[in-house]
């Protein structure tokens, strides 16, 4: 697909900020920066020190210069990185509207990456999900499929697939014409390693370091520990005296088909100095590396709610078997370590979460992806079917006909323009 126009965005956030970035990609991406940056137009990838006189001044800026094919988009591609004034980026956009380029709609950085090859399509959702994780499980699995990960082995289950649809197909045309017809015992046995390899190629099963992680916190003798036991079946230390707990405990959890890990974190309340600060050094630790917070607090007593993010925080009442102090709030769980009262929901609740932020995932796939990919396999077995029944050809062909189409969804074959505008509406302009 052609592309012959130059586009241009700020790729940085917008506002007031210490540097900014303005982004051109196209034939005169190089040319329209050199004009703004007062410095010849680069010939080589290099870094180039100019000036902008702009708001009664002269504003220093470098231009970054990545020519075809060696950047992002495979086109000509410039970096105005300059200071993050408001009007001096008015200015810097301004100018390169008025040389001929125009605004980058939102994604479009990517969109061209994908239509030069530079990416595939699977590669260019992860773009999103890095931009949008909120997590550092979320931000694992977009880096691995910016990687490409399971994406070549899918390449080659499609180009498998393409050969046996093409020996088909020309047992179909030419059967009149002294071309070997492919026999029904090795369309059945070529399907049965095509669906072999679909079904090893991408699942992408993360290992127990990758599983979500989800923390305890709270003061100290607010039940942690107690509920850690009940919910992992491990037997961490459990005592009336404040600050037993000085390590981080782990634990694995499995709520349905989601699994997560359990960290048990000494209490919030930590000393100055010693011990006791370096156990609250491993609690920031633990909570940093969390994808779910479990705010526990002991409901017998009186308690405060901590500021709760809903999206990442469920806040837990703990010793629910005693006389309560307060009133629940809203949404929270009250839970029993003794009497097991609440932890079902508990597990319930905690895993919704997970599987919302991080799409509890034992996957590397988009939602999008898996869909694809099951619909290929299905249309695989229906082929598989109608071979060993001996309807014909023309049955086993229209199915893997489907199946490749759908596969070509994943590796960017069939990559049309609704789809291709259904996975970039979710950009922003600037990436």
């Amino acid at each position: 697909m052609s592309l012959p126009d130059t586009i241009f965005a700020l790729s940085s956030p917008p506002g007031s900020a210490a540097r900014a970035v303005v982004r051109l990609s196209g034939p005169e991406a190089l040319a329209i920066a050199a004009r703004i940056c007062g410095v010849p137009v680069p010939r080589a990838r290099g870094v180039a020190r100019g000036g902008i006189a702009a708001c009664g001044g002269e504003a220093p800026v470098r231009l970054l210069a990545m020519p075809a094919p060696r950047s992002y988009t495979r086109e000509d591609v410039a970096e105005i990185h300059l200071p993050g004034a408001a009007p001096l980026v008015s200015e810097v956009l301004r100018r390169a509207a008025a040389a001929g380029a125009r605004e980058a709609r939102p994604g479009e950085f990517t969109r061209r990456a994908l239509l030069n090859g530079r990416i595939g399509v699977g590669q260019a959702e992860a773009v999103m999900d890095a931009i949008r994780a909120r997590s550092e499980a979320e931000l694992r699995r977009a880096a691995e499929r910016m990687a490409g990960r399971g994406g070549r082995a899918l390449a080659a289950v499609s180009d498998g697939l393409a050969g046996l649809l093409a020996d088909v197909e020309a047992s179909i045309d030419f059967v009149e014409h002294d071309v070997p017809c492919i026999g029904r015992e090795e369309i059945l046995a070529r399907l049965g390693r095509i669906l072999g390899g679909l079904g090893a190629a991408p699942s992408g099963a993360a290992s127990p370091d990758d599983a979500p992680r989800v923390l305890l916190a709270g003061p100290p003798n607010a039940g942690k520990t107690s509920l850690f036991n009940a919910l992992t079946g491990a037997r961490g230390l459990v005592s009336p005296d404040p600050g037993t707990t000085r390590d981080v405990l782990e634990g694995e959890v499995r709520a349905g088909s989601v699994s997560f890990r359990l960290l048990d974190a000494p209490g919030d309340a930590g000393g100055p100095s010693g011990a006791d600060a370096a156990a609250a050094r491993r609690a920031r630790g633990a909570r940093d590396r969390a994808d779910l917070v479990l705010h526990v607090r002991d409901g017998s007593r009186a308690f405060d709610v901590p500021p709760l993010d809903p999206s990442r925080d469920v806040f837990v009442l703990s010793k629910s078997d005693l006389v309560p102090a307060a009133p629940a709030p809203r949404r929270s769980v009250r839970v029993s370590s003794l009497t097991g009262a609440g932890l079902g929901r508990l597990r319930a609740r905690a895993a919704a979460a997970v599987r919302r932020l991080t799409g509890a995932a034992d996957s590397a796939l988009s939602s999008r992806e898996s869909e694809a990919i099951r619909r290929a396999r299905a249309a695989l077995e229906r082929g598989q079917e109608a071979a060993k029944q001996g309807l014909g050809e023309e049955f086993v062909a229209q199915d893997l006909r489907e199946a490749l189409s759908a596969l070509g969804e994943v590796t960017g074959e069939m990559a049309t323009e609704e789809l291709l505008d259904r996975i970039f509406a979710r950009f922003c302009i600037g990436k």
